[in-house]
């Protein structure tokens, strides 16, 4: 089964996936998805950090430093953030963070979805998937959180998704 979820990305915008896939009896989980920056753009290549229990490379860009566009942790938690490329607010909050501090915060990935939503205005345009595995026992949660203004909502849960493949354009 596919699903898929658009953005308002025109023709001439670079084209961005993210992509999950949880399939019955072979892999509990697949994810597929590109770093939607500019290649000249400074990052720091994937490494471990917080004595070791997240995995990420970090953006070196002037003023952004230390945010990330993929990250996991030990504990299952995988975040992904896909840019909407419009018009951008230098006074804004730099996107990246909201994967690094997904992967570190205490708060469960309800709570930390509910506020990214609450705070959607503070960042430029992003859709940002957010995973929790269940290791710790509570199941496999998955939402996209946005401030795409075109999207129906700015938050999609996926409790427990089913067998299948989902994509986000």
């Amino acid at each position: 089964m596919k699903r898929r979820f658009a953005s308002s990305a025109t023709d001439d915008e670079a084209k961005v996936q993210t992509r999950f896939v949880a399939k019955e009896d072979e892999f509990r989980f697949i994810l597929v998805n590109n770093r939607d920056e500019y290649w000249d753009r400074p990052t720091k290549s994937a490494e471990k950090w917080n004595r070791e229990s997240c995995i990420s490379g970090f953006d070196q860009q002037p003023e952004k430093e230390g945010g990330t566009w993929f990250g996991a942790s030990k504990y299952g938690r995988v975040a992904c953030l896909v840019n909407i490329s419009l018009p951008q607010d230098l006074t804004k909050r730099g996107r990246g963070f909201l994967v690094r501090d997904f992967l570190i915060t205490p708060d469960n990935i309800d709570v930390y979805a509910k506020r990214v939503a609450e705070e959607k205005d503070c960042y430029n345009g992003f859709s940002l998937t957010l995973i929790d595995l269940g290791l710790q026992g509570s199941g496999c949660q998955v939402y996209l959180v946005t401030n795409d203004k075109l999207a129906d909502a700015p938050v999609l849960k996926f409790q427990t998704p089913a067998h299948g493949e989902y994509q986000i354009e």
